[in-house]
């Protein structure tokens, strides 16, 4: 139903649109600057009419009208000359492919460290696991060795009880 309604709001709208056009075409062409004035006022009455009804019919609200409405034309060219613009392009590319060496540049620097540290774990864990090994054959000799010397403890002490150990003496 909507729809039939906006249909109809359209169709009549552009018959009133060519209802005018075909008014406009119908004037003579050679009038003088006077005709041509009111031809130029009648073509921008009908162009702002056409927008009033497009207005209308799209429903747009003031505040999205006004910003519509609002001219650009006041504010100031920032780039007069194309080769400014160009040579801006041209700074800003450089900087952008320096900064991109930078950062690929860091991240070979961070992947070395990486490396080097890892290499470093693996050296450091095998020395842990040498010196691992040494302290427990040192101990085994250790053990051994406490227990050499009690066996010869044993041995030396002569029939008194006594000790010819200097130590434990």
């Amino acid at each position: 139903m909507k729809r039939e309604k906006m249909a109809k709001k359209e169709a009549k709208r552009r018959d009133e649109l060519n209802n005018k056009q075909q008014l406009k075409n119908k004037q003579p062409a050679d009038k003088g600057k006077a005709g041509a004035s009111k031809e130029k006022k009648a073509t921008k009455e009908d162009k702002m009419a056409a927008a009033d009804m497009l207005e209308a019919d799209l429903n747009i609200p003031p505040e999205l009208k006004e910003i519509i409405d609002d001219s650009d034309d006041d504010l100031p060219l920032r780039f007069n000359d194309p080769e400014e613009l160009m040579e801006i392009f041209s700074t800003l590319e450089e900087k952008n492919l320096f900064l991109i060496k930078r950062c690929q540049d860091s991240e070979q620097q961070l992947e070395s460290q990486k490396q080097h540290e890892k290499e470093m774990k693996e050296r450091m864990n095998k020395q842990i696991n040498i010196l691992k090994g040494n302290e427990s054959t040192n101990m085994n000799r250790i053990n051994k060795v406490i227990l050499e010397k009690d066996a010869l403890v044993g041995i030396t002490e002569d029939s008194e009880g006594k000790s010819l150990d200097p130590v434990t003496q």
